[in-house]
């Protein structure tokens, strides 16, 4: 039986537009109603999922939070944290000085309510605030700005020099840290072993339940490991191929309320 869903938000939950669809709001609202808990799990720091959750009434429900990839998981609204885990000062410092080697990708972290940069014009930084509803602080240089262990950084590039960047720019790293793409323009850098996946089999052990208790939706390859670990899983028709390929359900698209049509198909079904 099913007691939890998993949902990424960018590319899955929200439209293009970035909205929740009424349609795709009250079918999720109606299992709330059945005793099914939401997860909202996104690369997006921690306010970034305020909205949404409360567009969905989690509040009520008692839903959950997983936010930068799975590096931090509370309870909604009481904001009990559940799961908590940085990147050191060390490895902080040292994204910095290997980002400043790459001056044509936008770096960016993030402070509570606040997003940090080195340059408030650069690409993908006002969409960024915008998106998680967080006020911008432009730095002189990020390394300045370490009085605080950070959760994630972030890196963006246009998608066609992503591809052409992607495996120079992990190399260094690669046995340290977790860099996942998100999106084709977004480079998620977080400690070693974090993802969503990880992060929900802790949240299926407190609750002392089983991956096929869970149901994932997701689009990006920062949605494999969940994906890959849900008792059913389910790649929207947007979604990287990659995710496709692991996911047990390919729904229509985003923009297509490709949620709620797997709702219904599973509930025809029987699993739901």
């Amino acid at each position: 039986m099913i007691k939890l869903i998993a949902l990424d938000l960018d590319g899955t939950l929200l439209t293009p537009e970035k909205k929740i669809s009424d349609k795709t709001r009250n079918a999720l609202i109606e299992l709330q109603k059945q005793g099914i808990k939401l997860i909202l799990a996104s690369g997006r720091p921690t306010p970034g999922l305020f909205n949404e959750a409360k567009k969905l009434k989690m509040n009520e429900y008692c839903g959950y939070l997983l936010s930068y990839n799975g590096a931090a998981l509370h309870v909604y609204d009481s904001m009990e944290v559940l799961h908590s885990q940085t990147l050191t000062r060390d490895q902080a410092h040292r994204i910095i000085e290997h980002g400043h080697k790459y001056p044509q990708m936008t770096m960016m972290t993030y402070n509570d309510y606040t997003l940090l940069c080195e340059n408030v014009s650069a690409y993908r930084v006002l969409p960024e605030a915008k998106m998680c509803r967080i006020g911008v602080e432009q730095v002189q240089n990020l390394h300045m700005a370490m009085s605080f262990d950070p959760f994630k950084f972030l890196f963006a590039i246009e998608p066609d020099k992503m591809s052409e960047l992607e495996e120079e720019f992990k190399k260094p790293f690669e046995d340290e840290l977790s860099m996942v793409l998100s999106t084709p323009y977004y480079m998620e850098v977080m400690n070693k072993g974090i993802s969503k996946g990880k992060t929900l089999h802790k949240l299926l052990d407190i609750l002392h339940l089983k991956p096929e208790n869970l149901m994932a939706f997701g689009d990006g390859q920062n949605d494999l490991e969940m994906l890959k670990m849900a008792g059913i899983s389910v790649c929207m028709g947007n979604g990287d191929p990659l995710c496709k390929e692991v996911a047990d359900f390919v729904t229509l698209r985003n923009d297509e309320d490709g949620i709620a049509h797997a709702i219904e198909h599973f509930r025809k079904e029987g699993l739901l």
